[in-house]
């Protein structure tokens, strides 16, 4: 790749915007590597969906790396711990694709030098890092599972949003609403199922985990056009009432989740909550945008946070072998 002044100065603007912005969401504490590699997937993401068949570009982004790198990806295992909670990868990477699309506005090459750029970038990262004893076999493995897992999720949000459009909606099953409820309430009951082989809740901090679902879901929506704003739990019920799921909609959506998911290998529930809170995200913005709305935001968002929240509350009731922290959640989440 050929270095002018130009790239130079968006060289620079990269490593600074991670760099503030990896800083500001670390809360004073040193930026992990693992955070700048996920925004470096979501920059390198961004790139590859410029072309027709992305997917294929992804794959053929990873071997030309390889080659520049003269290394191979580690080949072993990876445990569960080392990765960060699919919700983290979603958000990090998504600001990582902001970044790509902001660069891709004052680029002035076609989008095959901008791909070539992206890797000349993480090139330069993964090779710096080495000097800090991280292998670039490892930080290169590590990327490509980042690279992969933030294009699942795209492309499972839009497939979801299309599927649930064809397949409910057009037949006269599901309204808009419907629709919008249904994803974000199996969103709800799949993280409710984010448990270890001992029944016992993954996560530590029911609440603080279960706020990072909710996050995706709103940020999607946000940046496909729903407006922000505090309206998300208007009307909603009191604490002290009895958890309602729309368990229809949840048993008429579970089959063809269960069949999408097993053909994108979006295996483990944690993932699939996250697509589904992407996909309600998106679903919300088609249903809540444009100049003559379908329905009016202030009224689809509460709706879609109802499904979500009444969904995950009411999984001790629907499935009371799962031990969670619903209970003390459901009392905290709207304390403040």
């Amino acid at each position: 790749m050929r270095l002018t002044p130009e790239k130079s100065d968006l060289v620079a603007f990269v490593h600074s915007h991670m760099d503030k912005t990896l800083s500001a969401t670390a809360e004073g504490a040193t930026p992990k590597i693992t955070d700048y590699l996920l925004m470096l997937s979501g920059l390198y993401v961004e790139a590859c969906f410029l072309f027709e068949k992305p997917d294929e570009t992804m794959e053929a982004g990873f071997s030309k790396i390889a080659d520049m790198l003269r290394a191979q990806p580690y080949d072993g295992s990876i445990s569960s711990w080392t990765l960060p909670h699919s919700q983290h990868i979603d958000q990090t990477s998504e600001q990582g694709r902001e970044l790509s699309r902001f660069v891709l506005d004052e680029w002035q090459e076609c989008e095959f030098s901008y791909f070539d750029f992206v890797l000349w970038v993480l090139q330069s990262y993964l090779t710096i890092w080495e000097n800090e004893n991280i292998p670039r076999e490892e930080s290169l493995r590590l990327f490509m599972e980042f690279s992969t897992r933030c294009m699942a999720y795209e492309i499972s949000a839009q497939e979801l949003c299309d599927l649930v459009i064809e397949t409910k909606i057009s037949s006269k099953e599901w309204s808009l609403a419907d629709g919008v409820c249904g994803l974000s309430a199996y969103a709800g009951h799949s993280f409710g199922h984010c448990t270890d082989e001992s029944a016992q809740c993954f996560f530590v901090d029911a609440d603080e985990q279960f706020q990072t679902i909710m996050s995706v879901m709103t940020q999607e929506a946000s940046r496909m056009g729903v407006p922000a704003g505090s309206s998300w739990h208007l009307g909603m019920a009191a604490n002290d009432c009895p958890a309602d799921p729309p368990t229809e909609l949840i048993e008429a959506i579970k089959p063809m989740c269960d069949s999408f998911f097993k053909a994108l290998s979006i295996m483990t529930v944690e993932e699939q909550a996250v697509a589904c809170a992407k996909a309600a995200g998106r679903m919300l913005a088609v249903v809540a945008t444009g100049d003559t709305p379908d329905m009016p935001h202030d009224i689809a968002k509460p709706l879609a946070m109802a499904a979500l929240i009444e969904s995950y509350r009411g999984l001790r009731a629907m499935y009371p072998s799962v031990k969670s922290d619903i209970d003390a959640f459901s009392e905290n989440i709207f304390s403040d």
